[in-house]
């Protein structure tokens, strides 16, 4: 009778494991985007490379050496152990991504630097990265212990094969440097559109100069060129046209305590904004801002690695999605103004 009893509790407790393993395998399934802020980043990447099967592929600007760093590097070690496909690329130019890359390539795991010297490409500033084929997490965080656990980041996980697809062909372009780039610059699904380099700015200048009732805007940095006619321009100037016909435009800009390049370029752009009669501030100092977030009405949000400057616009490579999905609309909408109440929006 016990030795019964023992059999019952212990396939009672394996089901219980099955569907627990079943559900994790499924977090991620039920819509194609999901919104990833502050310190979410950590888990989801965690969970993402601890559930891959095939391959992980990680296009970071930066891959600073830290103990909340060293979490990630172990996952992939782990997922390399179970025969799991890891390819990386990063900036050349940061001397942090040194100790990454002399480590994985002491241990064959295939690494490469973005070492384009031919402007207009100079510096690989997208955070991105494919598991499996299937889903994609990308948007404004770094690999380092301040931006995972300290920041305010804004990013997206995609769960989509062919947004996935794109995103590699983007990932093969820049590992075989290719001058010509992804073959493909941008890709739409039902909720999403996936783009590279300046081609997401063109969505979102489109999106803006649709706007009916409110944009919301949260940048790390923002240049403006007064009397220039540039990209940057013609995309203030659809900013400026939704406000003059009576939409409510929110701007949101980080106040940095160490870097005063960054805010003299902020707060040029912030006087810049006002004259033209749009609401724009800095973020309270006590948590570095890094997010690149735009919001239109309830209709799209775009989440993109790229600054609001000609750097983001024409000369980095960079990677950015738009989605219309509502509840991830809402859910951006919900952490822009606690921003701008000076709330913790985690």
């Amino acid at each position: 009778m016990f030795i019964r009893h023992l059999t019952k509790l212990f396939v009672f407790v394996f089901l219980i494991f099955i569907c627990i393993e079943a559900s994790g395998q499924k977090k991620y399934e039920t819509k194609e985007v999901y919104p990833v802020v502050n310190n979410q980043y950590l888990p989801v990447l965690i969970d993402l490379i601890n559930s891959s099967k095939k391959s992980i592929y990680i296009c970071h600007f930066l891959w600073n050496p830290d103990s909340t760093t060293n979490k990630i590097k172990n996952a992939v070690y782990e997922a390399i152990n179970r025969g799991v496909k890891v390819r990386v690329i990063l900036e050349d130019s940061l001397k942090q991504n040194s100790q990454i890359i002399k480590e994985f390539s002491s241990l064959h795991i295939p690494i490469k630097t973005d070492a384009k010297t031919e402007w207009p490409r100079n510096l690989l500033h997208a955070k991105l990265i494919i598991i499996d084929s299937q889903k994609v997490l990308l948007g404004s965080t770094n690999l380092s212990f301040k931006a995972i656990n300290e920041n305010n980041e804004a990013n997206v996980l995609v769960n989509s094969p062919e947004i996935a697809r794109f995103y590699e062909n983007f990932f093969d372009a820049l590992w075989e440097k290719r001058k010509s780039g992804a073959a493909r610059r941008s890709l739409t699904t039902k909720y999403v559109t996936a783009t590279i380099d300046r081609d997401y700015f063109t969505f979102m200048k489109n999106r803006v100069s649709k706007a009916t009732k409110k944009i919301g805007m949260i940048f790390y940095g923002m240049k403006v060129y007064p009397g220039n006619k540039n990209e940057v321009m013609e995309f203030v100037d659809e900013i400026v046209a939704a406000k003059k016909r009576g939409v409510d435009v929110k701007v949101i800009l980080e106040k940095s305590d160490y870097d005063e390049k960054l805010n003299r370029g902020n707060s040029e752009s912030i006087e810049y904004l006002k004259k033209k009669g749009i609401n724009a501030k800095f973020e309270f100092p006590e948590r570095i801002t890094h997010a690149k977030l735009i919001i239109v009405d309830d209709e799209a949000v775009g989440v993109a690695s790229a600054n609001f400057a000609l750097t983001g616009f024409k000369f980095y490579t960079e990677a950015g999605v738009i989605t219309t999905e509502p509840e991830t609309i809402e859910s951006f909408w919900n952490y822009f103004e606690k921003l701008w109440r000076g709330e913790n929006p985690w």
